[in-house]
């Protein structure tokens, strides 16, 4: 996108982004506003205002922001522990023909888990 189709873009938004970010203060305080307002303009300004190319940013960083946030073993026991209805999860693992290591990796990723209500039914098939 040229400069000035960019600039022309920013000019017509400015409403849109002074309400965006007057809830966003409301909802997240001044300084994690700024954050973000911060961080939107420079992935404005490394994209060349193109959306395709911030999608592609977005979700790198968005997939960064989750595995950190949500997918580690203190929020999950958070979640685990604020379940109200815990189901029994049975897990059926066949046995037959595996080698040895991939058997110990099989049954370490089951007893690895935050969840803890579930019960194993191991079948040799032979």
């Amino acid at each position: 996108m040229k400069l000035f189709e960019a600039t022309e873009r920013i000019i017509k938004r400015v409403p849109l982004y002074f309400q965006q970010f007057r809830t966003l203060i409301k909802k997240v305080g001044v300084l994690e506003a700024l954050k973000k307002a911060c961080k939107k303009a420079c992935r404005f300004i490394v994209t060349g205002g193109d959306s395709s190319k911030l999608m592609r940013v977005s979700y790198k960083e968005w997939i960064e922001n989750i595995e950190s946030e949500y997918l580690n073993e203190k929020r999950m026991l958070i979640e685990y522990n604020k379940l109200k209805i815990k189901p029994r999860l049975s897990i059926i693992f066949p046995v037959w023909n595996k080698s040895e290591d991939m058997l110990q990796k099989a049954l370490d990723s089951i007893t690895d888990q935050v969840y803890d209500n579930w019960e194993i039914c191991i079948s040799d098939g032979s």
